[in-house]
């Protein structure tokens, strides 16, 4: 049997399900995937450290539960998990380009 078929989801909210990914065989506590038995090298990864400020706000990030509020505040929101992948560099781009000095 598989990792990706026996893999348990951390966050299962609202018809969204996410799965820690993995460096070796072993979970990582940050980040995680929307697909099952993703490695840390893989473009579908995200850290839920990366995600918006409001989504943390309020929680100690370090706490396994905090970091399911956290990712159930995102999916609450709407949140585009795609855009915050690895692979996905548009949202790098955007972020860069909408830098504004604040001098």
């Amino acid at each position: 049997m598989s990792r990706k078929s026996k893999q348990k989801p951390v966050v299962d909210h609202r018809g969204v399900t996410i799965y820690h990914a993995f460096k070796g065989r072993a979970e990582l506590s940050y980040w995680y995937s929307l697909e099952p038995g993703q490695n840390e090298d893989s473009e579908n990864v995200f850290d839920v450290r990366r995600l918006p400020r409001s989504y943390r706000s309020g929680l100690t990030i370090e706490d396994q539960e905090a970091r399911k509020i956290a990712l159930r505040r995102a999916i609450d929101h709407g949140y585009n998990f795609s855009s915050a992948a690895r692979g996905n560099y548009g949202q790098f781009l955007r972020r860069i380009f909408t830098w504004r000095d604040p001098k």
